[in-house]
């Protein structure tokens, strides 16, 4: 007894023996991978019989091209197979079955070059030759006085007169000398630069100072007249227990025999 199962690499559903490949989605043509084995090894093993040979494609196939609504024609096709395994330069490379797909420039052989009569690298080309010429002119001498046989007009020229000579010692004191005096003013700008910018800050601050003592005071104003006007003009439950209890506290009513009308009439008083 043999069972074939089918394992799907991407589902991995098992497939059982009364279903068909049609039910797997085989398409006519087509192909499909699966993996068959046996309930009982050791008594019914599997044994190959009559297997595919590989299959070897011609040189030459003979492809029929439609060219019209009832009209075809042949074209035979060269097969060029390639002398030497292309690198696998590119693309993608199927995990399950393998197979690499390369891209377009990895698919196709390298053109050759014509052979050229003459030799493009040689090692005399890619060697350096330096050629030694004197360029020293036939006048090797010249003057600048005025001697038998030339003039030379003495119009333009300048008097230079000496002056003190300078040693290095002398020469690096005054550069030392003109750095001091750059740093000096450079630092003076930068502390005009920080004294203004802590001036700034100072005012700043006592621009905020005086600008919350003004908010401060708004505040209290405010908070007197809403008192006043919650005490003179009672709107709210609040605002009557407010004056209940100032009045209780004023004259306590446990300590003061008195009946609801003179309370009432302390409270008129009050309120006036």
């Amino acid at each position: 007894i043999c069972h074939i199962p089918q394992m799907i690499k991407e589902t991995k559903v098992i497939i059982e023996n009364y279903e068909t490949l049609w039910n797997l989605g085989v398409q006519p043509n087509g192909t499909i991978q699966f993996d068959m084995y046996s309930l009982d090894g050791e008594n019914f093993p599997l044994k190959a019989y009559k297997l595919l040979e590989e299959y070897y494609m011609p040189d030459v196939i003979t492809v029929r091209v439609q060219t019209g609504n009832e009209q075809s024609d042949d074209v035979c096709i060269e097969i060029k197979r390639p002398s030497f395994e292309k690198p696998f330069l590119g693309g993608f490379r199927h995990k399950e079955t393998g197979i690499e797909y390369h891209n377009a420039g990895s698919q196709t052989d390298p053109k050759k070059r014509s052979d050229k009569e003459y030799e493009e690298f040689c090692r005399s080309t890619q060697t350096a030759v330096e050629r030694k010429k004197l360029q020293q002119t036939t006048n090797t001498t010249c003057t600048q006085m005025t001697k038998i046989g030339v003039y030379v007009s003495n119009v333009t020229d300048k008097l230079i007169e000496p002056k003190p000579y300078v040693t290095a010692d002398e020469y690096h004191a005054r550069r030392l000398k003109a750095t001091i005096v750059i740093q000096t003013y450079c630092r003076r700008w930068l502390a005009i630069q920080w004294v203004n910018k802590l001036k700034e800050e100072l005012r700043l601050r006592l621009e905020w100072e005086r600008q919350e003592e003004l908010r401060k005071q708004r505040e209290r104003e405010e908070k007197m007249l809403r008192e006043y006007n919650r005490r003179m003009h009672p709107k709210t439950k609040d605002d009557f227990e407010l004056l209940y209890h100032a009045l209780e506290c004023k004259y306590p009513i446990s300590s003061l025999p008195i009946s609801k009308h003179k309370l009432f009439h302390v409270f008129s008083n009050n309120l006036s």
